[in-house]
């Protein structure tokens, strides 16, 4: 399988979106062949974003919805109905690609008729986490059964009437979109056995994460590490108001 497209998305809070531009400047550092969609969940283009208008698909605020809910549980949906002819993969906006290799080499082995789960986390918890998947538009299509917009609008109204979702990182229903993800792929894979998940002590998966304390610093022996590639992916310090220096100076070590 080739990789065609990233998608991410999320709704106008600062502390998703202003991570918007460093998203796009890193996916197309590593992977300059890639399309790269953020789904906003907004009315209307914001001046800040305009140059990132070919990035960037409008999807209207659903009423009574929370657009923090709809940014989380869209990335499900939406691939169904885009336009690429390989793999489509998703992922999280304050996530970052690290090295040129990890999204391609992992799944070039496979062909078009996979559902590939580039980790082996959150099965523990009944969840398949969101980053990363991939697998060609149909088969998203055939997985969460979504053809349109309007089936995608007709979903998150019915997740979100059965479902209490209150705002904030980790609070009641927070992990819904893992959790049906879960469900569904199963549901699939019992049927196909076309998923596959894959062993991160087999793919160089080595995640720079925000949560240790040698990250914010970015010592000379960690920056040398981000040059060689060393890592897979970055989980950035956040907000990116408060961490711009630290997050573009990794950006910018990237080649």
């Amino acid at each position: 399988m080739k990789l065609d497209c990233i998608v991410s998305a999320c709704n106008m809070n600062p502390l998703y979106c202003d991570f918007i531009p460093i998203f796009i400047k890193a996916w197309t550092i590593l992977y300059p062949t890639v399309d790269i969609k953020i789904i906003l969940i907004h009315d209307v283009l914001p001046p800040e974003f305009k140059e990132y208008s070919n990035n960037i698909i409008l999807f209207a605020p659903l009423p009574g919805i929370s657009t923090s809910f709809t940014s989380q549980y869209i990335r499900l949906l939406y691939p169904a109905i885009l336009n690429y002819e390989n793999g489509i993969m998703i992922t999280d906006i304050d996530m970052i690609p690290m090295n040129s290799d990890y999204y391609t080499k992992n799944i070039e082995t496979f062909d078009n008729s996979w559902f590939i789960y580039l980790r082996n986390a959150c099965f523990e918890y009944t969840e398949i986490a969101m980053c990363y998947n991939v697998a060609l538009n149909k088969t998203w299509a055939e997985i969460f059964d979504i053809t349109s917009i309007g089936d995608i609008q007709k979903r998150l109204h019915e997740v979100n009437d059965r479902i209490t979702y209150l705002e904030g990182h980790g609070n009641t229903g927070w992990s819904t979109d893992q959790r049906d993800f879960y469900q569904y792929v199963l549901k699939w894979a019992a049927r196909t056995s076309k998923f596959i998940y894959l062993d991160d002590n087999k793919t160089g998966f080595h995640r720079l994460d925000r949560i240790h304390r040698h990250t914010e610093e970015l010592c000379e022996e960690l920056q040398s590490f981000i040059r060689e590639g060393g890592f897979s992916d970055y989980h950035m310090l956040r907000p990116y108001s408060q961490y711009k220096e630290v997050n573009d100076k990794i950006v910018g070590l990237l080649k």
